[in-house]
């Protein structure tokens, strides 16, 4: 898997708590160590969840295993 090291940080994030949703502030709370307001968090999440979608489905435009709560965060499913 080619992943930049802090994407992978995400993905490890994730797959923690798979399979529940985990909210935007809380992914770069764990990913980065540091608090961002809701809206910044969305924008630095959404960097790296292309990252590892490119690098974990099969087809990036009906993703599979990552999967977006609008407007709250991301869900690794992992079967």
């Amino acid at each position: 898997m080619n992943l930049r090291p802090t994407s992978f940080d995400y993905l490890l994030v994730l797959a923690r708590h798979a399979p529940e949703v985990v909210d935007y502030q809380t992914l770069v709370a764990e990913a980065l160590g540091y608090q961002a307001e809701a809206r910044e968090a969305q924008e630095l999440v959404k960097w790296h969840i292309h990252d590892i979608r490119q690098a974990i489905e099969p087809d990036v435009h009906h993703p599979v295993y990552l999967l977006n709560a609008r407007g709250i965060g991301y869900r690794l499913v992992a079967e």
